[in-house]
């Protein structure tokens, strides 16, 4: 079992309890102001946020690509208050912010390449307002490219770009091929302006379910570092066995008296068999052959009905 920090700080102080499980949270300020559980993965970001590469990441849905977003994107604004107690709050990071344009795109999923560009234009101008920028144009890709010059000359920074499931928008349409290539060019557009605005972009930070030569729109993200399968970064997303350990470390014996009561698991079983049961119901993966990780939504899933079933 991993020991806990013990910083005194008001974030951490609400872990000091049985921690709430983060069941559907991603927003990572959230999970961390009110005490819900959170597997530190700041050592991952840390190794991204010093490095000047573009990364892509490909995860599976459910390990928790959103939150890792929404923590680097918490990060790059350099607010540290969310970090307390965390590893990186302990390292040699410098918490200089920077200007951050963060793009959900599952939330511009249609059949229709009209309605994706609608709804593009309407996250753009969300982040616009939230940024005080400007925007004097209809195009969701001269919207983006705006956007970007506008942030970067109101800081005097290159501005940080988070696209988060970038497939979104394609994968339910992939065994579509007419509709899927209509959305894939609207795409190619949108994603292309990361390639043309290079001098005013610096941190770039892609995820998505597919991996990039899957999707067929590779040539617009090329040059991106693809860390899906670095063994660096195999634990970056999902609950590794430690994470488990202490997820459990102030819930033991709750669950499994609860899981016990509910017959699911019979009398005068333990912890290991607890860890053994989640495990056994948990999708997992390994992209190193060597570390383990675990569907954080299937775990947590699984702790949560207990205490419900009881």
């Amino acid at each position: 079992m991993r020991k806990k920090d013990t910083t005194d700080s008001s974030v951490v102080k609400k872990e000091a309890a049985i921690r709430a499980l983060p069941l559907g949270l991603t927003d990572f300020a959230n999970i961390r102001q009110n005490g819900h559980y959170y597997a530190d993965k700041t050592k991952f970001l840390y190794e991204i946020a010093i490095l000047p590469d573009p990364f892509f990441l490909a995860r599976p849905q459910g390990f928790g690509k959103t939150l890792l977003v929404s923590s680097l994107e918490r990060l790059l604004l350099g607010q540290r208050e969310f970090f307390k107690g965390l590893w990186i709050d302990q390292s040699d990071y410098p918490w200089d912010p920077y200007p951050v344009i963060r793009l959900d795109m599952s939330e511009v999923t249609s059949d229709n390449v009209a309605e994706i560009e609608r709804k593009l234009t309407e996250m753009l101008r969300r982040e616009a307002k939230k940024a005080k920028a400007p925007l004097e144009t209809n195009c969701p890709a001269d919207m983006f490219s705006w956007l970007v010059f506008e942030l970067f000359e109101k800081h005097g920074r290159k501005v940080a770009i988070l696209i988060d499931n970038y497939d979104a928008p394609i994968i339910d349409y992939y065994h579509d091929p007419p509709k899927a290539e209509k959305i894939r060019f609207a795409l190619k557009q949108f994603y292309g302006r990361l390639k043309t605005d290079t001098k005013k972009t610096g941190h770039i930070f892609v995820t998505g379910a597919l991996l990039l030569n899957e999707i067929a729109i590779d040539y617009s993200l090329s040059g991106l570092f693809d860390i899906s399968d670095h063994r660096k970064f195999a634990a970056i997303c999902g609950f590794t066995a430690a994470d488990l350990e202490d997820l459990l470390s102030d819930r033991l014996e709750r669950t499994l008296e609860a899981l016990i009561k509910s017959q699911v698991l019979p009398p005068l079983s333990d912890g290991n068999d607890l860890r053994q049961l989640i495990m056994d119901r948990s999708e997992s993966y390994s992209w190193d052959g060597k570390t383990e990780v675990y569907n954080p939504a299937s775990v947590l899933s699984i702790l949560n009905n207990a205490l419900i079933d009881a």
